[in-house]
């Protein structure tokens, strides 16, 4: 774990199956029935918001997307995030 003042970033790979589908604007394709990678976790300790990087893989390509928003009150847990990565993938669902 790498920790400052103001980030710390949590470096742990959950790995999930989503049978969905997505589309997201920075891509031409829908991505569909990805397994979800959460990679790292950086924490703005002083906003209590974090930005979460995941990688969405499919049997042929490998998606790389950074979520913004999450915010707690005291801390965290990687459930938590977890959690709030797969009801942030609902927006993205076609």
């Amino acid at each position: 774990m790498i920790a400052t003042s103001l980030v710390e970033t949590s470096l742990y790979q959950a790995q999930y199956f989503h049978n969905m589908r997505y589309r997201f604007d920075q891509f031409n394709v829908e991505i569909e029935n990805p397994t979800v990678e959460v990679l790292s976790v950086s924490d703005r300790i002083t906003d209590k918001t974090c930005s979460v990087d995941i990688v969405l893989t499919t049997d042929t390509a490998q998606f790389g997307i950074n979520l913004t928003g999450f915010t707690y009150a005291d801390t965290w847990e990687d459930a938590d995030v977890e959690s709030w990565v797969s009801t942030e993938l609902e927006k993205y669902a076609v």
